[in-house]
């Protein structure tokens, strides 16, 4: 019993030696450490370094009333600007194709529209003669009327294409 008693103090004295060892290191580690030098008559700089995202104190968004690629680009980012300065230019030649596009439709419909008159014509004289039935006549009418809305249209798309070149 003896020997048993014997060896639970040395383990105990281990123990407590460890732990007052480990205690002494960490105190050790916590202590700050310095930098001693001699005092010197210098300049007082003021250095800031910080993490973040910078925005702009303005943001003016550009746009077009038209789209397309540019052909030719005359500002680079940043650059100062002023009011009606060209900035870019768009590759005029779909528009030029959108110009030629309709002014043939303004063309296929107008065709339509006297081929619609002269059926109109040619039905009306049928129908004062008694040779044709009124629902044709009112059909070529209707035709007719179409085909003007048609022209009108083709017009305002050409216009359009006009505007946009």
């Amino acid at each position: 019993m003896n020997r048993k008693r014997l060896i639970t103090a040395l383990v105990l004295i281990v123990l407590a030696a460890a732990g007052v060892l480990a205690w002494q290191q960490r105190a050790k580690a916590d202590v700050p450490t310095y930098r001693f030098v001699e005092v010197q008559r210098r300049d007082v700089r003021r250095t800031v370094s910080a993490t973040g995202t910078l925005n702009a104190v303005t943001t003016v968004s550009v746009g077009t009333q038209v789209s397309g690629q540019l052909s030719d680009l005359y500002v680079d980012f940043n650059d100062h600007v002023t009011k009606g300065q060209l900035l870019a230019r768009i590759d005029p030649r779909l528009a030029l194709q959108a110009v030629t596009d309709a002014e043939a439709t303004v063309e296929r419909n107008n065709a339509q529209l006297v081929e619609a008159q002269r059926e109109h014509t040619r039905n009306r004289e049928l129908l004062d003669s008694g040779l044709v039935a009124r629902s044709a006549y009112d059909t070529t009418q209707s035709s007719l009327a179409v085909a003007a809305a048609n022209v009108k249209s083709a017009r305002v798309a050409l216009d359009r294409a006009l505007r946009d070149r």
